[in-house]
């Protein structure tokens, strides 16, 4: 986290897009690892704030830098029900039901 921080805020950007292109791809890949595990490189927690603001800079920096079809959220294929065909089994025994 201090490095994250450091990288950051060591001089407080004037603005979000001063911000922005401060974030690395090192920075951005540290950042999405930290949400997916909910806690920092050093193994502390994020706090709810520190989540919420994680994440809007990860969207950010993806709208700025990723391709739409790499950014997270990114919309889903249209699942087909024709191509895909949709079995359910049932593990019951006739003694079980």
């Amino acid at each position: 986290m201090d490095t994250i921080k450091h990288q950051l805020f060591s001089t407080p950007p004037s603005s979000l897009d001063n911000l922005l292109e401060q974030v690395s791809r090192e920075i951005y890949d540290r950042l999405k690892a930290a949400i997916e595990l909910g806690k920092w490189d050093d193994g502390s927690r994020l706090s709810p704030e520190q989540l919420e603001n994680c994440m809007q800079l990860l969207i950010l920096y993806e709208a700025r830098e990723l391709p739409e079809n790499e950014r997270t959220g990114k919309k889903l294929e249209k699942c087909d029900d024709m191509t895909v065909p949709l079995t359910i089994q049932s593990n019951l025994t006739e003694d079980q039901s």
